[in-house]
């Protein structure tokens, strides 16, 4: 057994290998330098506007930043972009900030009027991956429900996919089928008579997870019998069977009442096997053991503390930065199976967690935000975020693949990660504030092998809602380590811990009689939802059997769900009444990982 499992991880290792020169001894010999990585990656849709960009080069730049900036040329429809340029990792990496944020919907264009120069009289030129010269990156539509900010195209359908057939990222048997709409989907797609499933070559529905909010749409299936397992070895397609994503009548949010959307897609999913799994760490900067930023471990792409984590909002200011830590079991598919020139596939299975320290809850970054006491009782503590806490919804897929910006075998291989995840606080009412799902969150990096442990370094933005009043942003610079040895390898299999907690509830909306402050009961106006807060996020597919609704007694039955992060909304289709007595009825939910949840009722009076 143990060598069978040696054969299946030697081709992997020496895949990984390969893009190695990002940090080998090079020789003296003066050859062409290039662009090795970038952040947008030419051709990368959906971008935030506040983004950075990032350029990662084979080779020292020996220019002065402001040399550098005169040379780089980055505009949209003609308009320049003004920004500031920094050095980063001693010249290998070039990090350009612009003076303001983007504007949304737009594509953006980035070339070099002249060479870089680098170490050993190299040249840099204008990098390319796909299409025209240069890295072309398009940003993403506005968070809004206005259509002429949020639609990208007057008509409703698919904008584009992840597998898609013909691409560089195709279908394989352990794929999450994901789609992003050129118009926000209605969030009551379902009862506005909307159906998504995947279907067999036989017709018949296969057991999936799926996800919907804003444009994003993701798919996930899972055909093992206990949920414990989705995302493991066992929970696989058939290779060479034919799949059909079905869309039937979906609705758009910007425009409900024009043309529905539906459509089919169909996939021939690949093997993958056999796989191994390596064990990929989110590895502590020093935040976590006590060091403080300035020595903190960086990012070789752009300088950020690795794995760190700091929102900026205007209500918060900026917060952070918090360390982001754990485990995450990545399976890689069979390298030898594929082309050099190919993708590896890989993904993460659902229910994976990171975990960050804890945060100050800050007005405007500086005036603390306290506990709330009784009266007579002292002044409250300042408030913390506790454990935050980022749980994937479904498997992350991944691939590993050549890199695109040259063909020096000794280039760094590129990584693409797309990930749905929920993420919530141990403190409930930041957990109120912040708990919620982003959808389609990508990730783009670099990976080579050092010493036996496989390093990736990867760039990713999530840009969650703060109290419904805006979108802040997070720039988050991963770096992730895994031992590629035999015994290392066979061990991780075996080293994740599967779920066996039930999720428990936080805090609830209104609250209870005797909650903080004692008004918060009476302030529940006719129409306003009852919203419970967990600790972990649910499964989707057991809320509407698991919660009732009472009215003096007797079941709701025009009772509305939405699930967004851990929290659970709950009202009828004509509101809550005045002067009626509530009661909510929590029995059967479960978590991810099937879990089930114990809940007290909570009564729910209406003024």
């Amino acid at each position: 057994m143990k060598s069978t499992k040696a054969l299946v991880l030697a081709p992997v290792v020496l895949l990984a290998a390969c893009g190695g020169g990002d940090e080998q001894t090079l020789h003296t010999k003066t050859t062409p330098g290039s662009v090795i990585y970038s952040y947008p990656m030419d051709g990368q849709v959906n971008v935030s506007p506040k983004t950075d960009l990032i350029i990662r080069l084979s080779h020292p730049v020996t220019e002065t930043e402001q040399d550098l900036a005169d040379k780089i040329h980055w505009s949209a429809d003609g308009t320049e972009v003004a920004f500031t340029l920094t050095l980063v990792d001693g010249g290998r990496s070039l990090k350009l900030t612009p003076e303001n944020p983007l504007a949304t919907g737009t594509e953006y264009d980035v070339t070099f009027d002249n060479p870089l120069q680098a170490e050993g009289g190299r040249s840099i030129g204008t990098p390319n991956a796909v299409g025209p010269d240069g890295i072309q990156f398009q940003t993403r539509p506005a968070l809004s429900g206005i259509a002429g900010l949020a639609d990208t195209d007057d008509e409703f359908g698919v904008a584009w996919q992840v597998p898609a057939n013909g691409s560089e990222f195709e279908a394989m048997n352990f794929s999450t089928f994901r789609l992003a709409m050129t118009q926000p989907v209605h969030p009551r797609w379902r009862d506005l008579g909307g159906s998504i499933t995947l279907l067999d070559d036989a017709g018949q529905p296969v057991p999936a997870t799926v996800l919907v909010k804003g444009h994003r749409i993701s798919v996930d299936p899972c055909v093992t019998p206990d949920p414990l397992d989705c995302g493991g070895k066992q929970d696989i397609l058939d290779a060479g069977q034919t799949y059909t994503l079905r869309l039937d009548n979906l609705a758009s949010l910007t425009h409900p009442d024009g043309p529905r959307f539906s459509g089919t897609f169909e996939f021939t999913p690949r093997d993958t096997g056999p796989t191994v799994v390596l064990q990929q760490s989110a590895v502590d900067s020093g935040l976590a053991s006590g060091v403080d930023a300035d020595h903190a471990i960086r990012s070789i792409l752009n300088g950020q503390i690795i794995n760190g984590v700091t929102l900026n909002s205007v209500l918060q200011g900026q917060a952070g930065p918090s360390q982001q830590t754990g485990d995450l079991f990545a399976e890689l598919a069979y390298a030898p199976a594929f082309e050099a020139d190919e993708a590896l596939p890989l993904r993460i299975p659902k229910g994976s967690v990171l975990h960050s320290t804890s945060l100050d809850v800050l007005v405007g970054g500086v005036v603390p935000v306290l506990e709330a006491t009784r009266p007579g009782d002292p002044v409250g503590d300042p408030q913390v975020t506790g454990d935050i806490k980022v749980t994937m919804l479904s498997d992350a897929s991944g691939y590993m693949s050549p890199n695109p910006y040259t063909d020096d075998l000794n280039a760094p291989r590129h990584v693409t990660l797309f990930m749905d995840v929920s993420m919530n606080t141990e403190e409930a009412q930041p957990n109120a504030a912040l708990s919620q799902d982003l959808m389609g969150v990508e990730l783009r990096g670099i990976a080579l092998v050092q010493d036996g442990v496989l390093t990736i370094d990867a760039i990713g933005m999530v840009e969650p809602e703060l109290l419904g009043q805006e979108y802040t942003d997070a720039t988050i610079a991963f770096h992730l380590e895994a031992a590629t040895d035999v015994d290392s390898a066979l061990d991780a299999e075996f080293l994740r811990e599967l779920d066996s907690t039930p999720p428990h509830l936080v805090s609830w909306m209104p609250g209870p009689a005797d909650a903080i402050p004692a008004t918060r009961q009476s302030m529940q106006r006719p129409g306003d939802p009852v919203i419970l807060f967990f600790d972990e996020p649910l499964d989707p597919a057991t809320l509407d059997a698991g919660i009732t609704l009472t009215e003096n007694g007797t079941p709701v039955t025009d009772l509305r769900l939405k699930q967004d992060g851990t929290a659970v909304v709950l009202n009828p289709a004509s509101g809550l009444r005045h002067g009626v007595e509530y009661q909510v009825q929590v029995n059967g939910i479960t978590d991810l990982a099937g879990n089930v949840a114990a809940v007290p009722p909570p009564d729910v009076p209406s003024r």
